[in-house]
């Protein structure tokens, strides 16, 4: 069993410095030929089926290699019949000229790979990565010195070592942070990034100050930026956590993963700890038992700084951009309600919407009543920005369609009272539930738009689109209405099957 075992690790050991030898040398090979990329996958079939055939007449294995392949390009070989000449070529070799060749001193053909090799290892292009990323150039030297002057496995073997040693000093270096800071007499301990062994001093730290804090102190642990767990990370987590039940104070859990559910579920603290878990800032502030007067206002600081920090820095050349103007994509309107984010349903950086939010996506046709700012908008983005596409967008549990749908506004509404009283009439009846009218009043949106000149004059040219979407909060989903089928079909979801190889077909 010892020689089967032993057996099996060099067989693992070749297989394993073969397929990364061939797949390094057809990644330099294709850099050096500068014409259409290799099939890894092709290669090593044909790498395998190649050693299958020469155990069977008693050969050794065999790799694609680097030397004989960037003499082939550094020839001119350009095609497949290349590699069919070498071959002829070396079987001539072995059974015509090798007396021949057993003539050529070793020193002579140590010469013509050294040649080859220098050949192969660019001096500009290694300056270049040496000032754009030292460590890598490390790893560049190493692995070229030892296949030059010691073997080419261990050359790559060198390389490897090099890299991981580089990859774990890295990792070491980008481990979690911890932070615990004091916000309007909140203690806010903050853990971001990988929760690993390595962050385990800095965890241990945040739990004694934690412990420190007075009993009568609420405090927020804020995971929502937590990115990885480990087991480790796992343990200091739930001790964690127990510190903060030990403390017998009013404390909240915001922006647990799902990863990290489970792990309490499964050590059996959920029980205790469930009802001090919170994913949203309501969520926090009912968890520490308050209504939340002056807790607007610094939760907006408190944002404020956080854009300062995480987002501007990464960003900064983007808002010089935006400096001298805008010149958004896409004319945006929206409900001015809370739950919609526009930027954030489609994936948006600023200055690609140009945005109007009001209560019920509303826009009064042209020419009824005085000017509306709504109107102003419309001329603005189509002859001002030159915008070429509106987007309507409705949601679901809209409250200016029930408000609309109950037919008045309680006392001390007068602006909303008016409003409601000039809207459109939509379908009524048993089926006019409050979302089926919100998707209506989209429809009806586009038709409004198009009572403005700016818009029939962008249609009439082609150069405008008009879009009604409809977006349902509780799936968190976008819907488009399509004008030719006369339903409406999930934003994507064409694209999404197009990429998994599914014919999309409408409902």
């Amino acid at each position: 069993p010892s020689g089967w075992m032993g057996l099996a690790g060099s067989t693992l050991m070749v297989y394993a410095l073969a397929s990364l030898e061939t797949l390094l040398s057809t990644s330099a090979i294709d850099k050096l030929a500068g014409g259409p990329r290799h099939d890894p996958d092709q290669e090593l079939i044909g790498q395998g089926l190649g050693n299958l055939a020469a155990a069977l007449f008693g050969g050794i294995p065999i790799t694609g290699v680097i030397a004989r392949s960037a003499l082939n390009v550094q020839a001119g070989a350009r095609t497949r019949r290349s590699a069919l000449v070498h071959a002829a070529v070396l079987l001539l070799a072995v059974y015509g000229l090798s007396g021949l060749m057993a003539r050529i001193p070793l020193a002579v053909l140590a010469g013509v790979l050294l040649t080859v090799a220098l050949r192969m290892m660019d001096p500009l292009e290694f300056l270049g990565l040496y000032r754009s990323a030292r460590t890598d150039a490390l790893v560049y030297a190493i692995t070229f010195l030892v296949i030059v002057f010691v073997d080419l496995i261990l050359g790559i073997q060198a390389g490897l070592g090099a890299a991981l040693a580089i990859l774990a000093l890295r990792a070491g270096r980008a481990g979690s942070r911890q932070a615990l800071e004091e916000h309007d007499g909140t203690a806010v301990a903050s853990i971001e990034g990988p929760l690993t062994f390595l962050a385990s001093p800095g965890l241990e730290s945040l739990r004694k100050r934690i412990e420190d804090l007075g009993p009568d102190r609420p405090i927020v642990l804020d995971l929502s930026r937590l990115t990885l767990l480990d087991t480790t990370g796992k343990s200091r987590l739930l001790d964690l956590a127990r510190a903060l039940r030990d403390r017998r104070g009013p404390y909240v859990i915001k922006g647990l993963p799902p990863q990290g559910l489970r792990i309490l579920a499964a050590q059996e603290a959920l029980g205790d700890l469930a009802g001090h878990l919170a994913f949203t800032e309501a969520e926090v502030v009912r968890g520490l038992g308050g209504d939340g007067p002056g807790r607007g206002i610094d939760r907006l600081v408190a944002g404020v700084e956080r854009f300062r920090t995480d987002f501007v820095g990464s960003t900064r050349e983007l808002f010089r951009s935006l400096e001298g103007g805008q010149q958004p994509h896409t004319f945006f309107i929206t409900c001015a309600d809370s739950r919609i984010n526009p930027n954030l349903i489609t994936s948006t950086e600023p200055g690609e919407l140009f945005i109007v939010r009001n209560v019920g996506n509303h826009i009064p046709a042209f020419g009824q009543g005085p000017a509306t700012s709504e109107g102003a908008a419309v001329e603005f983005a189509i002859s001002v920005l030159g915008i070429r596409q509106i987007v309507v967008c409705g949601h679901t549990g809209c409250g200016a369609i029930k408000a609309v749908l109950a037919g008045g506004c309680e006392a001390g509404c007068p602006c909303l009272s008016a409003w409601i009283e000039s809207f459109d009439a939509l379908p009524d009846g048993p089926q006019a539930t409050a979302d089926r009218v919100a998707r209506a009043n989209v429809l009806a949106q586009l038709e409004h738009l198009r009572t403005y000149p700016a818009v029939r004059e962008g249609l009439t040219a082609g150069r405008l689109k008009l879009a009604a979407w409809f977006y349902d909060i509780g799936s968190a989903e976008v819907e488009a209405w399509n004008e030719t089928s006369r339903m409406s079909e999930r934003v994507g979801l064409r694209r999404h099957l197009a990429k998994a190889g599914v014919q999309f077909q409408a409902p």
